[in-house]
């Protein structure tokens, strides 16, 4: 019986929307938030796979042991990054040597290969902020 009770407001929805299966879908779900029966009848058939799908997500969270990194060992790991970014990194042999002719006639003042950019700055409190929020999420992401 809900069968074809749910067979019926599909092909009323369908009727309704001029054919149009997305216009359907939308009537359809909107219908079922009213209608009680037509939810059961269109659930039904996909009952066991929902459980289903609810008891493994639910037996697999309680097996994982909540690995949550504490703020101060994130501020730590911070610190430790910016420490190796603000030591001089060891200079590539090509850059100690003198600079080919070829660079030297690219433009006055910039030679190609070596290594005369600025250094980075300290990154700002915002900057921080922004990574350890990115460091959340990409974590968040991870443990789903």
């Amino acid at each position: 019986m809900s069968e074809s009770y749910a067979a019926r407001k599909v092909r009323e929805a369908l009727a309704a929307a001029d054919g149009s299966r997305a216009r359907a879908q939308r009537l359809l779900l909107a219908a079922a938030v009213e209608d009680e029966r037509l939810l059961k009848a269109l659930v039904a058939p996909f009952m066991k796979a929902i459980v289903t799908a609810a008891v493994d997500k639910a037996a697999r969270a309680a097996r994982q042991p909540k690995r949550e990194l504490p703020p101060e060992a994130l501020d730590r790991v911070l610190d430790q990054m910016a420490a190796r970014q603000a030591a001089p990194a060891p200079m590539p042999r090509r850059a100690l040597s003198a600079p080919s002719p070829a660079a030297a006639q690219t433009a006055p003042g910039i030679s190609l290969g070596t290594l005369n950019t600025p250094p980075p700055t300290k990154a700002g409190d915002r900057h921080v902020q922004t990574m350890k929020a990115l460091a959340l999420l990409y974590k968040r992401q991870r443990d789903r």
